[in-house]
């Protein structure tokens, strides 16, 4: 698989046949190998580098005017107060922070933008910041008893989401999360947003290890509809490796409060053979043992 990419990106994206991406031991533990400031560095000098324009940070919203579907020259997320488009193509987002504060911060427009234009938006949360999320939506302005109790908001932790039944089951939840993304249309919802908390795969339950995969097969689900699918990252609790691969995963990515177009993404029809093959790997040292 690694071979198939650009010179310039092939040493940074192999790995591992043995890599593992559940933890033992308590639901959060944070992974060893946690990417440092010259990775990033790194990463951020290859998206600059990678003679892509930046298509995504310039493109009009069709559902919102030039004045709030674009991002002016040096402009990021956190500064312009909106949005752009982020549907179709580039629907898929891994957004990397440092903490919950920045998450926040940095993802604020796009919660709000979402809400005026009348999206239904579907978060899964960590059980333990779910009330905190709750503080943050009513504090950007949105009331979040009225949009609960509609149904145009749903936030629900892991428990009751992506990890019903105490594990994560990957073609069950794949079934689950093409019905959310069709539950607001069908509802009279413009479109559905979606925002994950993605430390569930820290957790010491079976399943998880299906991480990548999952975040690779849900390439073909999310071009089908409207609505931004993003994906959340606490650079402080996963390891380096995990990082790249979803950078890997994604052909959207925020970094630095910089939304951009990702040029690490490998299609799932090539990703894909590599992830079953590490997985058969990992079982088979498994067995060995």
């Amino acid at each position: 698989m690694a071979s198939s990419l650009p010179p310039r990106v092939r040493c940074v994206v192999k790995a591992s046949a043995q890599t593992d991406y559940r933890l033992a031991g308590t639901t959060t533990r944070r992974q060893r190998g946690r990417p440092g400031v010259g990775w990033f560095a790194f990463v951020e000098a290859r998206l600059r580098q990678s003679g892509l324009r930046d298509g995504l940070r310039h493109a009009p919203s069709r559902s919102a005017g030039p004045e709030r579907g674009c991002l002016g020259k040096g402009e990021n997320l956190d500064t312009a107060g909106h949005t752009p488009n982020l549907t179709g193509k580039y629907g898929h987002i891994c957004a990397f922070f440092n903490s919950i504060d920045e998450q926040h911060r940095v993802l604020r427009p796009f919660i709000t933008d979402g809400f005026d234009q009348g999206d239904k938006a579907y978060h899964y949360v960590d059980p333990e910041l779910r009330d905190g999320h709750l503080r943050w939506l009513a504090e950007a302005g949105i009331n979040v008893q009225e949009v609960m109790a509609s149904g145009q908001l749903e936030v629900r932790p892991w428990q009751d989401s992506i990890l019903r039944g105490g594990r994560f089951t990957l073609d069950t939840w794949l079934a689950t999360f093409e019905q959310v993304l069709q539950s607001g249309p069908a509802a009279g919802y413009a479109q559905t947003s979606f925002l994950g908390h993605m430390e569930w795969a820290l957790a010491d339950l079976p399943g998880v290890g299906d991480l990548v995969e999952y975040e690779t097969r849900v390439n073909y689900v999310i071009p089908k509809y409207e609505g931004p699918v993003i994906c959340t990252y606490d650079l402080t609790k996963f390891g380096a490796s995990v990082v790249m691969d979803a950078l890997r995963t994604h052909p959207a990515v925020i970094i630095g409060g910089l939304l951009r177009e990702n040029p690490f993404f490998v299609p799932p029809d090539q990703l894909l053979p590599e992830i079953r093959e590490r997985r058969s790997a990992r079982e088979s040292a498994s067995t060995a043992r």
